[in-house]
């Protein structure tokens, strides 16, 4: 914590941190220290993705990037 702090400190007009977690982990990770969360001042909350709208974006992500998945395997198949 200490070291992410400092560095954030040290290279502030050239370093981009990007955290992501679930909501109560982060809200408990940026508490533990008390210059932590001014380092961060942008938080973006994401809904809950369900197994059919995760496996909709990997079989879109897999396309776009010239991949195949076999349309026989299934949304919880795909994320488990």
């Amino acid at each position: 914590m200490n070291t992410l702090v400092k560095e954030c400190e040290e290279h502030a007009k050239d370093l981009v941190v990007i955290l992501a977690g679930y909501n109560k982990e982060m809200a408990t990770f940026l508490s533990t220290n008390s210059g932590i969360a001014s380092r961060f001042p942008n938080v973006f909350n994401f809904a809950d993705y369900t197994h059919e709208e995760m496996a909709g974006i990997l079989r879109q992500t897999t396309h776009e990037k010239g991949f195949t998945i076999d349309e026989a395997i299934g949304a919880e198949q795909l994320v488990q």
